[in-house]
């Protein structure tokens, strides 16, 4: 049985700036809710899903998304629905 292709480095390279853009975007939006700690645990655990992906192209933008679904879930004292993509910026609230 033949292996399956491993990505290229241009590809695995493209992929982990990608997922470093999305860790920075993330730290800005839900460190000041929950703390870098937590956020660095979600992007760890969520980025070791696709450990085995042999096509990165998704990679980043699915690691964002899913650790955004995750951190929007998890308690704290802002209603993160409420909560825009833009850091540092809340809705009002009623």
């Amino acid at each position: 049985m033949t292996e399956p292709a491993r990505p290229s480095l241009h590809a695995q390279d493209q992929c982990a700036a990608g997922l470093a853009h999305a860790a920075r975007q993330l730290h800005e939006e839900f460190d000041p809710l929950l703390g870098s700690a937590q956020v660095d645990e979600c992007i760890a655990e969520v980025t070791s899903r696709f450990a085995d992906a042999t096509v990165l192209s998704f990679v980043p933008l699915l690691v964002r998304r899913y650790v955004r679904e995750e951190l929007q879930r998890r308690p704290h004292s802002i209603d993160l629905r409420e909560h825009r993509a833009e850091p540092g910026v809340l809705a009002p609230v009623d």
